[in-house]
């Protein structure tokens, strides 16, 4: 199995930084998620479960979802690519036991 490194850099402003997803990121996604003035000019969008798209290659990626609690639910053609849905649920992350 071949492994791939993405390169997503981290650019940074006076005001603002945009950096790759890390795990510690979950639960703070969670919770803005669930606030309605963050939410309120995207439509009602406050979610119970969280989901990773992965390809079915990427096993640092799929290494990562199932650390964090996530299983797979199912396998699915995306833009003519087959990915793997990982997903867990609110209740779930806040149950869990951090390792």
């Amino acid at each position: 199995m071949r492994r791939v490194q993405l390169a997503i850099p981290t650019l940074t402003t006076e005001r603002l930084s945009l950096r790759p997803f890390r795990e510690g990121d979950a639960a703070d996604l969670f919770e803005l998620s669930q606030d309605p003035d963050v939410v309120r000019y995207v439509g009602d969008r406050r979610f119970d479960e969280m989901i990773s798209l992965i390809d079915p290659a990427n096993a640092a990626s799929i290494g990562v979802a199932t650390r964090l609690g996530e299983t797979l639910r199912d396998e699915i053609k995306l833009w003519g690519h087959r990915v793997r849905r990982y997903a867990i649920t609110r209740q779930t992350w806040q149950t869990r036991v951090p390792e």
